[in-house]
């Protein structure tokens, strides 16, 4: 307890010590909580690319299980008007039109963030049904694969117009269906 009784104060040593500490701490505080916020923004960042991803599955699905029609065209071509919906992608964004009862024309991106990079599609055949699968690129390496039984659909029905196991990209070719 005698220390407690020197009236003569710190010594510059004693001071400049205690600083050199107190900024190795901070400078650790200061990294530590960049490196958090760093990865809370790449975690949201891998979240929306992770949900549009999804969406774009779940339309597939929603939107092609029961088609009546399918068939690929080229970017530029002209939509025969027996197709009444489509799919393609417009910079990192997949796009979709759809034809209203009143005629009406919807066009809806269906990404937000432009996360979506490429599809790509090939039609199958499975004792005699028509097996649409996907791989829907995402940006940052991100991929997902899936495959929807086409319900109403035979190949018979497709032989015409789409090669069976043959490699499409809806960045160069769009999708063109009807319900």
């Amino acid at each position: 307890m005698n220390y407690l009784k020197n009236k003569r104060g710190m010594t510059l040593v004693e001071i400049l010590l205690g600083m050199a500490i107190l900024a190795m701490l901070a400078t650790l505080a200061y990294s530590l909580h960049f490196f958090g916020l760093k990865s809370f923004f790449i975690g949201g960042s891998q979240a929306n690319l992770q949900q549009n991803v999804r969406l774009v599955s779940e339309v597939f699905r929603k939107d092609l299980r029961n088609v009546n029609n399918i068939n690929l065209i080229g970017k530029g071509e002209a939509i025969n008007p027996q197709y009444s919906n489509s799919f393609s992608i417009e910079g990192q964004s997949l796009m979709t039109t759809l034809k209203k009862e009143d005629g009406q024309v919807e066009i809806r991106n269906l990404t937000i963030d432009n996360t979506i990079e490429d599809i790509i599609i090939t039609f199958k055949s499975s004792f005699g049904q028509t097996i649409f699968c996907y791989e829907i690129k995402g940006t940052n390496n991100y991929t997902l694969k899936d495959q929807i039984l086409l319900n109403n659909l035979a190949v018979d029905d497709m032989i015409n117009h789409i090669n069976l196991d043959t490699t499409y990209s809806l960045k160069e070719k769009k999708l063109v269906y009807s319900q």
